[in-house]
């Protein structure tokens, strides 16, 4: 989340939506966007269910999501990574896999907004959260601080604090108490929009073409580009989900 444009209290969260099409990935972003509200777990959590939503709507085929995001303290924390199971319940969309990165700073995101022109496939939605919510502070992972990667089973979440370093922990519902909570719908002000004819795609590196492939700068980003000046405009957005 980050103020833009210059208005106070303005707050918007932008999500890119990575899908396969015919052996092909595209790249659709959504734009949450809030006059103001508290960039806490709850309001997270509201963005998903709605996110989810919304995507099931337009693909229902689409049931598994994977998750990456930075390690802000509004994703990187126990009563959202165990609310995600709940959304998915409510949406049709199961969260397999969460994966958190590196944080990336406002000066990353500053230059990533000012330097691109248009963006293909990016919608946008004006939503207000009940920010008197909070999720359920019971729900606690152990030594979360230490975690990176979560895969979520039927009976429990599987964490390493490397990525597939070792068979990491299995932490289950059961032994933790873990209370379920609902998670009330974002108020929309204006929906997003309606999907566009062009979308935002990733090239896939081919021997032959290897010089005609631009990659991201953000170490941690996997998108790649047909021109330097494509690269150049990635938003480098905190939240990216790879959804098939």
């Amino acid at each position: 989340m980050s103020e833009f444009f210059g208005k106070r209290r303005l707050s918007w969260h932008a999500s890119a939506v990575v899908t396969m099409n015919a052996g092909n990935y595209e790249v659709e972003c959504f734009v949450h966007i809030f006059n103001s509200c508290t960039q806490n777990n709850y309001t997270i959590a509201s963005i998903f269910e709605h996110l989810f939503h919304s995507i099931k709507a337009e693909y229902p085929l689409i049931n598994i999501a994977y998750i990456r995001s930075d390690n802000a303290g509004c994703y990187h924390n126990g009563p959202l990574l165990l609310c995600l199971p709940e959304i998915g319940k409510t949406t049709g969309i199961t969260v397999a896999r969460y994966d958190f990165s590196e944080p990336q700073s406002a000066e990353d995101m500053k230059v990533a907004l000012e330097s691109h022109g248009r963006l293909k496939g990016c919608r946008a939605a004006v939503v207000e959260v009940d920010s008197s919510q909070d999720l359920y502070e019971g729900n606690k992972i152990p030594d979360i601080s230490l975690l990176y990667n979560f895969q979520y089973k039927t009976s429990g979440i599987r964490v390493w604090r490397a990525y597939e370093i070792g068979k990491g922990k299995l932490l289950t519902y059961k032994d933790h108490q873990f209370q379920p909570q609902n998670v009330a719908s974002l108020k929309v002000v204006k929906p997003f929009g309606p999907r566009q004819k062009e979308h935002g795609a990733i090239s896939k590196a081919s021997k032959t073409a290897q010089a005609e492939i631009f990659s991201c700068s953000e170490s941690t980003c996997i998108l790649t580009f047909r021109s330097e000046r494509e690269a150049q405009a990635c938003p480098r957005i905190r939240v990216c989900f790879s959804v098939r």
